[in-house]
């Protein structure tokens, strides 16, 4: 097996598992977060919202992972996003401890590299078709 071959190989399996960590780290907290809705309040509406965005985001994951380019906007965009309303973690006194603030904000400053790095780097293994 000639070392290009194994390179690129290498590369896009390093590629989807960067990808695959940053939807992750979006998706297992809300998840999360959709489970002690449903059992500790009696709001309906923000569990709705929650099912939605995880939603959201895992079918536009799958949409990205299929070569859809509107999905992988969508995936970069929301996460981004998600990622500036966290910033302001880092400063918030509601927090008191310093390593609560500072996990908040760092996944918010990941959140935002991840969107960048999906929109720059993050290309699908192209799909042939008979």
């Amino acid at each position: 097996m000639p070392a290009s071959l194994a390179f690129k190989i290498i590369g896009g399996m390093v590629r989807d598992f960067v990808f695959y960590i940053a939807i992750a780290s979006y998706a297992v907290p809300a998840i999360y977060k959709t489970i002690n809705l449903l059992f500790y309040t009696s709001d309906i509406i923000l569990a709705a919202l929650s099912v939605a965005s995880w939603i959201l985001v895992l079918g536009c994951a799958y949409g990205t992972s299929k070569g859809i380019r509107v999905c992988k906007w969508i995936v970069a965009m929301y996460l981004s996003l998600c990622g500036i309303l966290m910033l302001p973690w880092f400063m918030s006194p509601a927090i008191a401890s310093l390593t609560k603030r500072f996990a908040l904000g760092a996944l918010g400053l990941w959140w935002i590299a991840a969107s960048l790095w999906i929109i720059k780097y993050y290309q699908p293994a192209k799909i042939e078709r008979k």
